[in-house]
């Protein structure tokens, strides 16, 4: 980490990224093995846990199994020594691709990515924290990123502006810091996209259903301008696509492939 903490105080837009996304994830296992040593510190004890034992114990099991698959990622780490992740990656930002700014936007506490539901069930991740602020620096620029993100064919930030957007809550977007209120328009918008460009089957049942509900509570017009907009969107989109600007595979697949650009420690 020290090799990578360096070239992001140089500014290298890379190595901040990765830092970036890499010290949330390795806050998170910290946070979550130290919660569980303490859960099972009062097991041996014989104090009574705030829930049941049953309950203590599976919690126990379920951090050290979800933290398992991370623990690699952070061998060696000291938690107390992370440099200010937050602050090479604001200052790096302006020089970022247009994919690591969305991967930026889209990174949960834990270093994961956030994605739209395409099952009902959890949305995975390793939940959140109330000590985790939002850096400001994503507040201002998270919207734009995500917007540009579209503007060149983004997968990953079309989602973001789906669960952005979104006018009911699905799940997942529990993670998504909101940039903005809800808004029926621009979900629909960026739904119906989402549907034009990779099948209906591609936004899932619980996007799906919002969309549904959304169009159903639209009049006429607004919705067949919706319709009209997601339209000439995927036009472009296509166009992208046949040019090699944006691959032509399933958004699911495709913004796992982008959702990798800044995920590992060299």
């Amino acid at each position: 980490m020290d090799a990578l903490e360096r070239l992001a105080q140089a500014g290298d837009p890379d190595a901040a990224c990765r830092l970036f996304v890499g010290t949330r994830r390795c806050r998170m296992v910290e946070q979550r093995l130290r919660r569980a040593e303490q859960m099972q510190a009062h097991l041996e004890r014989g104090e009574a846990p705030r829930i049941s034992e049953d309950m203590a114990v599976l919690s126990i099991a379920n951090a050290l199994e979800q933290t398992r698959a991370l623990a690699s990622w952070c061998e060696g780490a000291d938690p107390a020594r992370f440099p200010d992740a937050d602050a090479f990656a604001e200052r790096a930002f302006s020089r970022m691709s247009s994919a690591q700014k969305v991967l930026l936007v889209m990174s949960r506490q834990d270093g994961s990515i956030a994605r739209m539901p395409r099952h009902f069930g959890s949305p995975g991740g390793l939940g959140g924290s109330t000590g985790f602020i939002y850096p400001q620096f994503l507040s201002d620029h998270g919207r734009a990123a995500l917007e540009e993100g579209v503007r060149q064919a983004n997968p990953l930030a079309l989602e973001g502006m789906i669960m952005l957007h979104s006018p009911a809550w699905i799940p997942g977007g529990e993670e998504t810091p909101r940039l903005s209120m809800p808004d029926r328009r621009r979900f629909a918008r960026y739904a119906l996209l989402m549907t034009r460009v990779f099948g209906e089957d591609e936004v899932g049942p619980a996007v799906g259903g919002v969309l549904a509900r959304s169009l159903a509570s639209m009049g006429a017009d607004e919705r067949a301008e919706a319709e009209r907009w997601a339209d000439r969107e995927a036009a472009r989109w296509r166009a992208q696509a046949s040019n090699g600007m944006a691959p032509a595979e399933g958004g699911e697949s495709q913004a796992g492939e982008i959702a990798r650009g800044c995920e590992s420690f060299p």
